[in-house]
């Protein structure tokens, strides 16, 4: 008996399904397409060639890069991610450092100042451009690639260019301290980013990781003491100001960076958690732009009074304005408005107290993630400060600026913990952040006020001792007292033990 045979069930009609990559796709070839075009303007700029702006190429290859980027984090193709990674992650800083060299051995004919200029004002630029590409191709790459092996190319080539970067910096500016003021720094900052991005993308928990952060932590106390010892020892150039300062600062960044990723302690983990949150929101990305911004519109002003004669300080032009002091009034809101208010919105605040974590270490880890966030805020000032010493090759009296961000940090510290007890009184982030606002309002106004005060009354004094405006403005002259310097210091403990106090007020509700 013949076997009947069954037909396959009707499957039809079958399901188109469109490639969802194809936008995203189109978007990292005409990416790549602008930036090949903008190098190649940028290119015949400086050589001359034809009378090309170069901003015009200079915009057109960082649009360039930012589509490139969009495509490399949106599109997990191994082929594309593998292209990207090895291309652009691995490839890019070899250029920067290739550049670099390259340009310092470019000596312009010397009748053509044309060509001299245009030498000297991208000497290092581009470099460092390339470089920070680099960095963030290979993040990009180490998080979408999906082979171990691969990965661990990757991340190797993270850890292996951070330690380039930051070697170099620290050793050239050993050697030649004018070195740290030009390129040294910059490079030493990047090789900072390049060790922590490595440390991240490995994962604290991880063998790698976790041994990877006890060496970048042995690496800079390894750098700050041997910044102290060149010190120390006699030699007919200056080292400690500021070439020293500089290494030293290196040293315990990248110190700090490690121990923050190593530690195991509850202060230290709850920091590091607070302080991922800030990224994990649009609140740090627009506080960053804002500052920039702000920064450039300063430095701007600041430059056009450079062609008259500037007395030292300089930087008493730059920082000392409104732009400086002005900000702050919104920042410490913006920063602050959320640390505890919306954690009790939204009830993360009582599961966190009710694991076995103490109110001090609560309190303590909210301040320390928001303080590293406002001193990263206000470092942009500086970052045009280094652009300033780079492209002009001359150096203006650091000490004042080391005085002036000595100040900042304190008075950060006393801020931050004055938002933080405000946030700690409301559940809702809005209200924390208008009395914060209005807080940092009347600290402002103390400025004003002092003025109106006859000078044979009392509270002229407190009134100028409390002015974090004149504070600021007289560390930028070069004058910083211990005592003002422990006044807000004993303001920062003050408020910091209300919130505390407020905390433990709340487990008896």
């Amino acid at each position: 008996m013949a076997t009947e045979i069954q037909p396959l069930p009707d499957q039809a009609p079958s399901r188109l399904q469109e490639d969802a990559m194809s936008f995203t796709r189109t978007v990292g070839l005409t990416g790549f397409v602008m930036t090949v075009v903008g190098v190649a303007v940028l290119v015949f700029a400086l050589r001359g060639v034809f009378s090309l702006d170069p901003h015009i190429g200079l915009m057109a290859t960082v649009l360039g890069t930012v589509m490139m980027l969009f495509h490399a984090s949106r599109d997990t193709d191994p082929t594309v991610t593998t292209l990207y990674g090895y291309g652009g992650g691995m490839g890019l800083p070899i250029v920067g450092l290739g550049l670099a060299i390259a340009f310092s051995m470019i000596k312009a004919k010397p009748d053509d100042i044309a060509a001299a200029t245009r030498i000297e004002s991208v000497r290092y630029l581009y470099s460092w451009f390339a470089i920070l590409l680099g960095l963030l191709f290979l993040v990009i790459y180490c998080r979408n690639e999906q082979d171990a092996d691969s990965r661990k190319n990757g991340l190797m080539m993270l850890g292996g260019s951070g330690m380039i970067l930051f070697l170099v910096a620290v050793f050239g500016s050993h050697f030649r301290p004018a070195y740290s003021l030009g390129f040294g720094l910059p490079l030493g900052l990047l090789g900072v980013g390049y060790l922590a991005a490595f440390l991240v993308q490995s994962g604290e928990d991880t063998k790698l990781g976790y041994r990877g952060a006890w060496f970048v932590t042995l690496l800079g106390l390894a750098t700050m003491s041997s910044a102290m010892l060149r010190a120390i020892i006699p030699h007919t150039l200056p080292f400690f100001v500021p070439a020293g300062m500089l290494v030293l600062g290196i040293g315990l960044l990248a110190a700090l960076v490690g121990l923050f990723m190593a530690s195991d302690l509850q202060v230290v983990v709850l920091a590091r958690r607070e302080l991922l949150t800030y990224f994990y929101s649009p609140i740090a990305y627009a506080v960053l732009l804002l500052m920039a911004v702000i920064g450039w519109l300063a430095f701007y002003l600041f430059a056009q009074q450079l062609f008259q004669e500037v007395p030292e300080p300089i930087v008493m032009y730059y920082l000392g304005d409104y732009f400086g002091v002005v900000p702050v009034l919104f920042i410490i809101p913006a920063i602050t408005m959320r640390l505890i208010s919306e954690e009790k919105r939204t009830g993360t605040f009582d599961m966190m107290m009710s694991a076995p974590v103490k109110e001090w270490n609560v309190v303590l880890s909210k301040l320390f993630a928001s303080f590293i966030f406002f001193m990263l805020t206000m470092s942009i000032y500086a970052i045009y400060l280094v652009a300033l010493v780079a492209e002009t090759g001359t150096a203006f009296e650091f000490r004042t600026l080391l005085s002036f961000y000595l100040a900042v940090a304190v008075t950060g510290l006393a801020f931050l913990s004055l938002g933080l007890f405000l946030s700690s009184l409301t559940n809702n982030q809005m209200v924390a952040a208008v009395l914060t606002f209005g807080a940092m309002l009347f600290l402002f106004a103390i400025f004003f006020l002092e003025r109106l005060v006859p000078p044979t009354s009392p509270f002229k004094n407190v009134f100028l001792h409390t002015s974090y405006v004149h504070f600021w403005w007289s560390s930028l002259r070069g004058h910083l007292h211990v005592r003002d310097l422990l006044i807000q210091l004993t303001l920062a403990g003050f408020w910091t033990f209300l919130s505390v106090r407020v905390l433990e007020a709340r487990r008896w509700w």
